[in-house]
């Protein structure tokens, strides 16, 4: 029989700080990371919420603290052979633009949907974009992405899509995981795979096809920029002897 051994190690993903300080003990008793699975999320919170700097919490949360965690874990990642990156995204991004002029729904009337999707075309934007930064390092690491379809989290059920009709159509959580578990641990899937339910909320984990905006890779380089400059934080540069 398997045995495995846990350790928890606090995260915010909505402060920098503590982003930062997490890595860092990370950093200090590992030299090795094969799965990163960014699968925390804020979905449709009802009023406007921001971070200390201000950001708005969907964006923060689902997309730049990702960011933020990836880039600081970014040469373990590379330095171990056959990592992966599984950057948890939702069908949702094919409503979503990127409002560069206004990221943190400053200027525009707040709209939870509207923020929650962007923030998930963010995910999609930087799954690309990180594999670029991979094979830019010779590195063997695979950036990918999933979506859960309609799941019975508590979080989904409450502040989710919520409603009766929700809770009688989500599939259980163990369902709403199998598109992050194999996408994380499949050795055949091809970089950038983004796998979800066949039919949008249900069915059995298949790979989807990117569309829109989610495959410009003007879109994922801007917000690449966008999101180095909010976090204060560049991805090292690789080496000519990457």
């Amino acid at each position: 029989m398997s045995s495995a051994s846990l350790e928890v190690i606090p995260l915010d993903l909505t402060d920098r700080d503590n982003i930062h300080q997490f890595a860092q003990v990370f950093s200090s008793k590992h030299d090795r990371l094969d799965i990163l699975l960014s699968n925390a999320g804020v979905v449709n919170l009802k009023e406007l919420a921001r971070t200390k700097e201000g950001w708005e919490i969907h964006f923060a949360t689902n997309h730049l603290g990702h960011f933020l965690l990836t880039g600081l874990l970014f040469e373990t990642l590379v330095a171990t052979p056959d990592a992966r990156v599984v950057t948890v995204s939702s069908g949702a991004y094919k409503a979503a633009k990127m409002n560069f002029d206004d990221l943190h729904w400053e200027n525009r009337p707040y709209a939870r949907i509207g923020s929650y999707a962007e923030s998930k075309l963010a995910n999609l934007l930087f799954m690309s974009a990180l594999q670029r930064r991979f094979d830019a390092a010779g590195s063997s690491a695979k950036s990918m992405s999933a979506h859960p379809g309609l799941a019975a989290t508590e979080r989904q059920q409450s502040i989710g899509i919520g409603g009766w009709l929700s809770r009688v159509m989500a599939r259980p959580v163990s369902f709403g995981a199998r598109p992050q578990m194999m996408v994380a641990t499949n050795p055949d899937l091809p970089a950038c795979t983004f796998l979800g339910p066949r039919f949008g909320m249900w069915g059995a984990p298949t790979p989807i096809k990117l569309s829109g905006l989610a495959i410009d890779e003007k879109v994922q380089e801007k917000l690449w920029a966008v999101s180095e400059e909010l976090t204060e934080f560049q991805y090292p540069k690789a080496t000519e002897n990457a």
